[in-house]
């Protein structure tokens, strides 16, 4: 199948190289710089490319089945809406949009042009995930009580870039980071029905968060708290639940890797597969147009989770 990038920033050299891990090929680029499109064609070794500089010129170009969007997420409507009217299949960088009502507004496109629309949220297609979701199910740590995420870090030069900036990114932390732990939060646990946050800002001349602590719970009862932030000196990337007989826990430093700790001390290593999540998420997103298999990550996931994110303002 021939892809169609949109956006050509440091999150579609990812996706480009999990393109051509499916044995799919890149061809068309589009961004607002033609040197921009055609750096990142000589960088990333694209010799036969077509190159544009506005979504209309690409679907006019009719040289695309399919595109991935990784501009920034106010420009993620404009994109999104003219690619599915021109009947081309999407896959879509989270948050998929810099608004709910901006999200709305791809969710009836997506819905009249009977495309496959999907959000990438690429965490939860990691192997390390669905290994997660299936020793919940196996009832080896009981019922889960508990949910804790985080994922921060010294990322202090945001304050120099667009995440920063709400007008273009919609928000801060939360709506860029914390997009992912709401999925996984609702892949492996279902719907979220109530939630509350705190959030800091210490970045000088923003308007966006940079730290937040974000509260779920799930319809059957679970808890869960969900930390971001861009201003930590250490890093840390963890996934670790609680449930009525243990705890598992995940470290994204040790990728092969699911510590469970069960009562009396007793402890075992469940080893996965580190995988990517692009990889992963690009080969499920081909099977679906193929009609091979039902969509797991939906429009209303990407909705689902623009609301819960996007529902608080800086101060």
């Amino acid at each position: 199948m021939n892809i169609g990038i949109i956006g050509c920033g440091g999150i579609a050299v990812s996706h480009l190289n999990a393109v051509r891990h499916n044995n799919c090929e890149v061809t068309a680029l589009c961004d607002v710089s033609e040197e921009i499109c055609r750096s990142f064609a000589e960088k990333n070794n694209l010799l036969n490319v077509r190159i544009f500089t506005s979504i209309d010129e690409l679907c006019a170009g009719l040289v695309c089945e399919a595109v991935i969007i990784c501009s920034p997420p106010a420009f993620h409507e404009k994109a999104a809406c003219t690619a599915l009217k021109n009947g081309l299949h999407v896959m879509c960088e989270k948050p998929l949009a810099h608004t709910p009502a901006s999200a709305r507004v791809i969710e009836k496109a997506v819905k009249k042009s009977g495309r496959v629309f999907m959000p990438a949220f690429r965490h939860r297609f990691l192997p390390a995930i669905k290994k997660l979701r299936d020793i919940l199910h196996s009832g080896d740590i009981g019922a889960p009580v508990h949910f804790t995420n985080i994922f921060c870090g010294p990322a202090f030069n945001m304050k120099d870039k667009w995440f920063s900036k709400k007008s273009i990114a919609g928000g801060g932390c939360m709506i860029d980071t914390s997009s992912h732990s709401v999925d996984l939060f609702r892949y492996i646990f279902g719907d979220i029905t109530t939630y509350s946050c705190q959030v800091n800002r210490r970045l000088p001349g923003t308007d966006v968060e940079d730290s937040s602590v974000l509260c779920v719970r799930s319809s059957s009862g679970v808890l869960g708290v969900l930390q971001a932030g861009w201003v930590c000196g250490v890093g840390r990337a963890i996934i670790d639940i609680i449930g009525e007989k243990g705890r598992a826990v995940y470290d994204y430093t040790k990728p092969e890797n699911i510590d469970i700790y069960l009562p009396e001390n007793k402890t075992k290593a469940v080893s996965v597969s580190a995988g990517s999540g692009f990889n992963e998420e690009w080969a499920h997103f081909l099977e679906a147009i193929a009609g091979k298999t039902a969509l797991s990550c939906t429009i209303k996931d990407g909705v689902e989770n623009l609301k819960i994110c996007s529902a608080i303002s800086s101060k």
